[in-house]
């Protein structure tokens, strides 16, 4: 296997996490031989068919957004929304824009970063417990 020579884009890279370790292999040999959509195609089409058989699957994501000098990453884990940035107030902000948007959101006090992790200042976990329709600041 010559993996210098694959390309895996954003998209694609959030299905392989979602991945366990002998999938990740199969992914990288399908996507090696047979392209990396066909591989994502493939891969994604089983973890329907495990979802409809009523196992588990763990979905995450992962956005960087910036906004003027400062980066906001937002981690999604199934229904856990982990904000970073070196900022609190865009932070704030966004927690806010999504309650307006209809998001209904708990903190989640216990879930903490990493110790000695290389990570912004700040790390906020919510999770979403609902969804309504957005509200109007009237």
């Amino acid at each position: 296997m010559i993996l210098k020579d694959l390309v895996i884009q954003e998209n694609d890279f959030d299905v392989f996490v979602a991945l366990n370790p002998t999938e990740k292999i199969e992914f990288l040999w399908d996507a090696l031989h047979i392209g990396t959509e066909k591989s994502v195609d493939k891969q994604v089409s089983k973890l329907e068919q495990l979802g409809e058989s009523g196992g588990k699957t763990v979905l995450m994501s992962v956005q960087d957004l910036r906004v003027g000098p400062h980066t906001l990453t937002i981690m999604t884990i199934d229904r856990v929304v982990v904000f970073t940035s070196n900022n609190l107030r865009l932070i704030r902000s966004f927690v806010k824009h999504m309650w307006y948007t209809g998001y209904i959101l708990e903190r989640r006090e216990d879930i903490r970063k990493t110790p000695h992790a290389v990570m912004p200042k700040y790390f906020i976990a919510y999770e979403m417990i609902g969804e309504e329709q957005p509200l109007c600041e009237n």
